[in-house]
């Protein structure tokens, strides 16, 4: 795995460094059942974690995600009508396990939950955040710990991952927090669209030029319905901040690399202006001929998967409620699953060219209770219970058995492009800091690349200007930093 060969590069050098590596348990599912204080810190600090078993531990959790989104005693999924489980499912379990060690979680929406985070840990003890992983100032990096425990990687699929000046480098990756909830961008097939205008489905080895293709010809008239049907839903239209998941997914696969990092800020540089990120721009407008109306102009319409559906390609993330509303509908046999288009150029060419997104935890780096915390993180990933929990709120366990529970409960057909979504996911890719996209150091490069896609859906700007609309910004902004 190309994430595992990162890692045991990172480690190698924190274990030259002299970082003392501890013991830990790499504790499986139920297997640890101990209630004494870790060891020690990654740093081979005592502290107050070594003392005695019994010492009473109070771990507060912040933020938003998973947690705050079933709430503490569960809640209905609205279109499939499953029950979800609350979070108390996690605090019993745990209690269970380590019952000296009190979880205080404070759940919060997603409204402005980033300042809600950076206002808690400056005026409180907070030692977990909850989907902290992109605030990368304020974790705790997860080398030192991965390094004593090497093992845990061999049985999950990734660790959130970020650049961050606040390691001293921004060249290399840091591991901010710890992913227990996957969420690979996927697409959805209308076999019966393509049926009706008589197309074969592509198989994963597809590319965006075959998309756009597709997307093309299955726009227009059911020539079996008389309906309007498009060929192509882009997703995430609506929301200028999400538009680039689009941008860094084609980005990908033509290996259009644009940001380019060394140690500091002002080290960094970026280019927007080559030929090949106008052929992302222009990818993007041949893909506004296939949108529907709406869809173009970014009106928040329904995704919902139903027996109704006009459109023959669309992705989305939330792979498993996607299926969730097929069977819903009764589509298991019209709807089929397929990865990404794949990467045509580069090192990881006919890897999928996807966006993950995850729910994480990241260690609070002013917490008292590091050593808990990762105990916490490792629970939260390997435990059979935790997985369940999951797999319950209709997400993917970042950990390679509870996939397998998955198959059985979706069967191979569905289940199989999740596994290799998962499998295959490029280094680096369920984070925000990568060659294909930033948002994290380089000043409102978000907005800016969200509100170009959204002027070339429109037809107001054209391909070959919204790179240099975007460098334009991006100039300012690492000059005003000089």
């Amino acid at each position: 795995m190309k994430y595992r060969k990162m890692v045991s590069l990172l480690m190698a050098g924190v274990m030259a460094a002299g970082m003392l590596a501890g013991c830990g348990s790499g504790s499986g599912s139920g297997a640890d059942t101990q209630t004494q204080a870790p060891a020690g810190t990654a740093q081979g600090e005592s502290g107050s974690q070594a003392a005695a078993g019994e010492e009473e531990v109070t771990l507060h959790l912040f933020g938003p995600g998973l947690l705050s989104t079933v709430g503490e005693n569960g809640s209905i999924d609205l279109i499939s009508g499953l029950e979800m489980p609350g979070y108390q499912v996690i605090v019993d379990r745990w209690n269970e396990l380590h019952p000296n060690v009190k979880l205080v979680i404070e759940a919060q929406p997603w409204d402005n939950w980033q300042a809600a985070i950076q206002t808690a840990v400056l005026s409180g003890d907070v030692d977990i955040i909850m989907h902290g992983a992109s605030l990368a100032d304020l974790d705790e990096p997860l080398e030192p710990y991965l390094a004593k425990e090497p093992e845990l990687l061999d049985q999950i699929y990734t660790v959130a991952q970020r650049r961050t000046d606040a390691t001293g480098d921004m060249s290399v990756m840091t591991s901010t927090g710890m992913s227990y909830a996957m969420n690979p961008m996927m697409c959805i097939l209308d076999k019966q669209i393509f049926d009706h205008y008589g197309l074969e489905l592509p198989d994963a080895s597809w590319t965006w030029a075959d998309l756009v293709e597709l997307g093309k010809k299955m726009t227009g008239t059911d020539p079996v319905t008389g309906e309007p049907t498009w060929g192509i839903r882009m997703t995430q239209t609506d929301s200028v901040g999400n538009r680039y998941f689009n941008y860094q997914m084609i980005a990908s696969a033509y290996d259009a690399k644009a940001f380019f990092y060394g140690k500091t800020l002002q080290e960094c540089s970026a280019d927007l202006t080559g030929e090949k990120t106008t052929k992302v721009f222009q990818t993007i407008a041949d893909i506004a001929g296939c949108l529907s109306p709406d869809v173009r102009e970014g009106i928040n319409v329904s995704k919902t998967i139903s027996a109704e559906n006009q459109f023959a390609i669309q992705w989305e993330q939330d792979p498993f409620n996607r299926y969730n509303e097929i069977k819903a509908c009764g589509g298991e046999d019209r709807f089929v699953l397929m990865t990404m288009p794949a990467i045509e150029e580069g090192d990881l060419k006919g890897s999928p060219s996807l966006f993950m997104g995850d729910h994480n935890m990241s260690i609070c780096n002013t917490s008292k209770n590091k050593e808990w915390a990762w105990e916490f993180l490792k629970f939260m990933v390997t435990d059979e219970v935790v997985t369940d929990w999951v797999i319950g709120c209709m997400q993917l366990p970042n950990n390679r058995d509870g996939m397998n529970r998955v198959k059985d409960q979706m069967g191979e057909k569905f289940s199989a492009p999740m596994v290799t979504a998962l499998e295959k996911s490029p280094v680096g890719f369920s984070n925000s800091t990568n060659d294909y996209f930033n948002n994290v150091s380089f000043g409102s490069v978000t907005a800016d690349t969200g509100n170009a896609i959204g002027e070339i859906l429109m037809g107001n700007m054209k391909a070959e200007e919204a790179g240099p609309y975007i460098q334009k910004n991006i100039d300012e902004y690492l000059q005003s930093k000089k």
